[in-house]
Order: C-alpha cells, then structure tokens, then sequence
C-alpha cells in the first residue's frame, strides 16, 4: 500500500478542517469508494508514526493535526512506499532533460518505477505541453532532446528554475520543497548551477544599470540574473541566437554598446544578436510593460497613422519604409519614457514647422492615441511634424507630382475654396511656387 500525491493533498485539505467524501470524489473525478481506499490507505501510515486517524462520521471527513506535523509525516515516506503521479512523472522528466546532462531512459525508469512505454506516453504527453513553447522531444543518434526554437528554449529553463531557486541580496537560494520527486529535482538544479557564479553575474546587471543611468525593479534584476544562467550554458554548447527580427532599432540605440560592453565579460563580442536579444530585455526592465507588446502598439499606431496622414495631407507616407522605421526609431522609446537622449526635441528647442501640417499631424496623432496604452505627447507631435514635413520637402525638391496636382485640384473644383487650394499647393509646393499675390 503505497501512498501518492492526492492522498498527501486530501491530508492537507482536512488540516483542521471537515469535509464531506463527496467533495473529493467530486474534485478528484473518483467513486467515494476510492476516496475511502485512499483513507484507509493514509490511517494505516498515520498509525505506524503514532499520528491522529483521518475521521469518517454521517460522511464526512476530519483529522487533528498541524502544518508541522503533515510536513514530517510526508518527509518520512521513503521513495519506496511512494507511487508517483502522472504529472510528477512528466515534471522529473522534463527537468532531467532541460537540467542534467547525458540523461537516458533507464535511469528515468529505475528511479520513478515504472515502464518504458509508460515513460514513452509521458514524453508524448510532454510534448504537447512543448507545442505551446515551439519545442519538442526529438530522438537522434540513440538519444533523446529537447529541440525547437532556441529563444523559447531558454525562455522556459527560466521558468522551470523560477520554481526551485530564487535571488535575494545577490545571493542565490533554494526554495524549500517537500515532496520526493522535488527534492531530486532541486538537486538536479544544483548541480547544474555548480558552474554559474552568481555574484559575478549579479554585478553585470548592477554595472549596465549605473551605466544606463536607470533603476531597474528588485525583481527584474532578479529575474535577468537567472535567465543569464541559460543563456551562458546555451552560448557554451555552441547553441547561439542567430538572428533579431528588429535588430537594426535595436542596434541603433545609444544604449545598446553600453550594454553590449558590459555584457562583453561573460560573452564573446561576436555574438551580435545575443547582445541584442539580451537589449531588447534590458530596455523592457525600464517599464512595467513587455518590450515586444511596446513594440506591437506602436507598429499599430505607425500603421494607422501613416494612412490618415497621407490622405490628410496627400502624400504617400504609407508606402515609405524609410519614413515607417525612421518614426519607430524615435517612437518607440518615446513609449516609455525612459531618458531625455531619446528625444530628438529637447525643451529648450524652438521649432519652425509648418502650422498646417502641424494641425494635420495632431489630427492624425489624436485619432490614433486610442492603440496606445500612453497617448503621445506635444514633443512627439512635433516630431512627426517635421518629419513629415522633411519628407514632403525632399520630395518636393525633385519636381513637382502630376498626380498630386490633380488631386487637390479634383479635391477642390465642385466648389472651389480658393484659399483653402492656395494653402495645399504652397504646404506641398513651397519651394516650387511663387507667392506674388502680394
């Protein structure tokens, strides 16, 4: 009669509580029939550490005891009066194959007790879990791995370390588990941290944060001190990112060679993307906000704005690229705020732009705020201002646009608004027509 983790947590549920049979066989999915099993089951090891039986009066269950006591109780069971769940199963494999090396299939098999094509259907049920990671179990030269998408990969090492370490002060520490399986596991991370220096890692961070001038969140700090643990192990199985789908925003910040210099102790300079990738993360440390969904608002915003502008001020500014990157460039920082070398307008700048593609620019800006979670203020309305302006200016300079012409001649010919035309022409057309009405 081995016991298993349900008969552990139905004793954890009755701590000093009542609770009718019928809410285990409920929550469980089980007849009442083996909720008494799993009763009988528990009293038979509480009699033999002289602790209180589990009660059953008029269908309901009870037990005396104390968080203490169930503690020591569940400590005492050795692994081999233990039947290890489905999900326990599943979480010892993956953490053998994410954490230790040389990981073979007997092994598994001898310390959980069980099948191998039981370990096989638990590896099949793993991987549908990996999908949501674009990660999968993959078998080649006789042994089996973990492959898929290195950034994901690392992503959910990250999340798997979460569960067993944590960093407090810049020292790293051991979440305390109870149950068998989890003690394995934590000794698995161990030793697969026992060629990581934390402190060393821990200072990096301090050292980009003085440099960048920012106070990063306590945990953030926390957070990117574990996730450099798999990103070194990674880089030092040859495993490297090799490519950023913004890299050439990303390259272009003035921080990103601040970061990149500080990082430079731990990484070889020529993996450029990784620097990059580990940018990208850095930058998001300044906000409360994700960096890519940052990044996804103010493409939206760019989208949008790009189209009621160019029909504001009949100019093709949706179908330039240039003038697309140019104002994520700025934009995207102007998102958060971060520090005023980001800002290509400083106060005490005063500006000469167009009042009338001014107005347009704010009507556009205004009409597209609402897809961003912060509207854009008066310095990035001016921005866009001279932007726009700039490009319209440039194009200018090559000849004035048959079609364009036509256009705002079309715009203004069932009833014409002399003034309103002569405004058009000369925004458009300012250095190639004369003004000599006057």
């Amino acid at each position: 009669m081995s016991l298993n983790r349900k008969e552990f947590n139905i004793l954890d549920e009755l701590l000093n509580r009542e609770l009718p049979l019928s809410y285990f066989s409920e929550k469980y999915k089980v007849s009442e029939r083996n909720i008494r099993y799993s009763i009988d089951n528990l009293n038979f090891y509480l009699n033999r550490f002289s602790l209180n039986r589990i009660i059953l009066k008029k269908g309901v269950l009870s037990w005396q005891g104390s968080q203490i006591t169930l503690n020591s109780f569940i400590e005492k069971i050795t692994i081999d009066e233990y039947i290890f769940s489905k999900e326990e199963r599943e979480n010892y494999i993956l953490i053998n194959y994410l954490f230790s090396e040389n990981t073979k299939i007997t092994d598994i098999e001898k310390y959980l007790k069980v099948s191998r094509p039981t370990i096989k259907k638990d590896i099949l049920a793993l991987n549908l879990e990996l999908k949501n990671f674009e990660l999968e179990f993959v078998r080649e030269n006789n042994s089996i791995t973990i492959k898929g998408k290195e950034k994901k990969l690392r992503h959910l090492k990250l999340l798997k370390l979460l569960e067993y370490i944590e960093i407090k002060n810049n020292r790293l520490l051991f979440i305390q588990k109870l149950y068998i399986t989890e003690k394995i596991e934590s000794s698995i991370i161990k030793n697969y941290l026992t060629n990581f220096n934390i402190s060393t890692l821990y200072d990096i961070i301090l050292k980009i944060e003085k440099k960048l001038n920012v106070s990063f969140d306590n945990n953030f700090k926390d957070l990117m001190c574990i996730y450099l643990i798999p990103t070194l192990e990674r880089i030092r199985k040859n495993k490297i990112i090799l490519k950023k789908n913004n890299s050439k925003f990303l390259r272009n910040l003035s921080d990103y060679n601040l970061i990149k210099n500080s990082l430079s102790e731990i990484i070889p300079e020529n993996l450029e993307f990784e620097f990059l990738h580990l940018t990208e993360y850095f930058i998001s440390g300044y906000y409360s906000h994700n960096f890519s969904e940052n990044l996804l608002l103010v493409q939206n915003f760019i989208e949008e704005f790009s189209k009621n502008i160019s029909v504001s001020l009949n100019f093709d500014f949706y179908n330039s690229n240039n003038f697309r990157e140019e104002i994520l460039k700025y934009l995207l920082p102007a998102v958060y705020r971060i520090k005023n070398n980001f800002f290509l307008l400083k106060k005490e700048k005063t500006s000469n732009f167009n009042k009338i593609i001014y107005e347009r620019v704010k009507t556009a800006v205004l009409s597209c705020n609402s897809l961003l979670e912060e509207p854009f203020r008066e310095d990035e309305i001016i921005y866009l201002t001279e932007v726009c302006e700039n490009y319209i200016e440039s194009d200018s300079n090559n000849g004035i646009s048959l079609t364009k012409l036509l256009n705002l001649i079309r715009e203004n010919c069932n009833e014409l608004k002399e003034e309103k035309l002569i405004l058009e022409l000369l925004t458009i057309y300012k250095n190639k027509i004369y003004d000599d009405r006057k």
